[in-house]
């Protein structure tokens, strides 16, 4: 299974997740990992939706931000930004959305398929939920696409940093991630196929603890 494929099965895991508990979890962990405190209640966690799957997918280089408007800019400026119209949607882009014509991002989503007519997405707060939605192509909401540095095949990335989970293991990277067991390190790797080393472990065994109140 691909990087791609990986950040899409992540993202239908969390189809049903909703405001206003079930989007706690994406927005604690972006507070944890960036530094941030976005309040629990009345964030736009669409953006940070996109960030916890690529960051459990082992996708590399793209933008950690709430921000759409800046995600987009980030894309542009590090040549890997598609204009709508002018680009077919693969699996696994990043799509962005213009609600009001003013030319930034209100809203971002995961391509999870393109026909050649319409696009298949699932997004992160839609309706304050994680649900499928789909765009003819040249719907002009559509405001273009992000690609993330991919490495296509899983098991090149396991040769080289390991960061990304087997096929067999993803959804129990997921459960780990969103419990908070594990929180990658101060690059926010998370060396899925690396030892465990007692530290590591006993790190692990701390959080489960203090999660059960002890």
């Amino acid at each position: 299974m691909s990087q791609r494929e990986k950040v899409i099965s992540i993202a239908a895991s969390q189809i049903g997740a909703a405001a206003p508990d079930g989007d706690d979890k994406y927005i604690s962990w972006f507070n944890e990992r960036t530094g941030t405190s976005f309040s629990l209640d009345d964030t736009a966690w669409c953006s940070i939706f996109v960030c916890w799957c690529l960051t459990i997918a082992g996708a590399s280089d793209w933008p950690l931000t709430a921000g759409r408007t800046s995600a987009m800019r980030w894309y542009k400026e590090s040549g890997r930004w598609r204009e709508r119209g002018e680009y077919t949607a693969q699996p696994g882009d990043i799509i962005y959305f213009d609600w009001d014509e003013t030319g930034d991002a209100d809203h971002v989503g995961i391509v999870e398929s393109c026909d050649g007519e319409r696009v298949y997405t699932i997004e992160g707060n839609t309706s304050d939920a994680v649900r499928h939605r789909s765009y003819a192509l040249t719907d002009e909401r559509i405001r273009g696409y992000g690609i993330p540095t991919y490495t296509e095949e899983a098991e090149t990335v396991k040769e080289t940093n390991g960061d990304t989970p087997s096929e067999w293991a993803c959804e129990a990277c997921a459960w780990a991630v969103e419990k908070g067991l594990f929180k990658g390190d101060e690059n926010g790797d998370m060396h899925w196929q690396e030892g465990l080393t007692r530290e590591a472990f006993a790190v692990v065994l701390k959080r489960v603890y203090e999660d059960l109140g002890q």
